[in-house]
């Protein structure tokens, strides 16, 4: 079955075992889609993001709805995710680092990196630090966070501090991430790959509902 054709049996489904919507909350999505994104939208979308999205995920968005029913808090809009991922236009030239490319070594010197960048920003001797160290430390931190997204974009999460964040360059394209800002410091490995868009939101919409 065609994965669009299982997400509307799924939503379908959810909408009939949720209808008091315990699983997510009713601020949720509901187990709805939003009116459908037509192609002009998703064009000025990626203009202005200067990105470009996979083409199973503009099906979703062209054929069921722009944002709505998926996994854990469902799917962005196109403007949701216009306000989320304001990083986008600056990681446009960066390098990809989702990609699968890098051993476990290099993603835990990555980490031990952020972990001392972090600890000085939040300890006393940050204070001590004259402005404009100050200022080099933020902006280096920030420049690990991006490097971290660059070629991603964020349509949903799972809660809390996570984003489920999807490749739109490099060679993990089309594949869903996991990643939490709170926790980069704890990075061992690649984060948590959930493989093709298309298979992580109908696993996960099947695990929601148990099936």
């Amino acid at each position: 079955m065609d994965y669009i054709s299982e997400i509307k049996i799924l939503a379908q489904e959810g909408l009939r075992r949720d209808s008091m919507y315990k699983i997510f909350g009713a601020n949720h999505h509901k187990w709805q889609f939003a009116k459908p994104a037509n192609k002009r939208t998703i064009q000025k979308f990626e203009k202005n993001m200067k990105i470009t999205l996979p083409q199973s995920f503009v099906r979703y968005l062209t054929e069921l709805g722009n944002g709505g029913a998926g996994p854990d808090y469902g799917i962005y809009s196109l403007e949701v995710m216009q306000k989320r991922n304001v990083f986008i236009p600056q990681t446009a030239q960066m390098p990809v680092m989702l990609d699968h490319s890098m051993t476990d070594e290099q993603w835990a010197d990555f980490a031990k990196k952020y972990e001392i960048l972090d600890d000085t920003i939040c300890s006393d001797e940050f204070d001590t630090k004259t402005k404009e160290q100050q200022e080099n430390l933020l902006h280096e931190r920030l420049n690990m966070e991006l490097a971290l997204c660059a070629g991603g974009v964020f349509i949903g999460t799972p809660g809390c501090t996570m984003n489920s964040i999807l490749m739109c360059r490099g060679a993990a394209t089309g594949e869903v991430f996991v990643i939490d800002f709170d926790y980069i410091f704890t990075l061992q490995s690649e984060p948590y790959c959930c493989g093709k868009f298309e298979d992580w939101i109908v696993k996960k919409m099947r695990k929601s509902l148990e099936l």
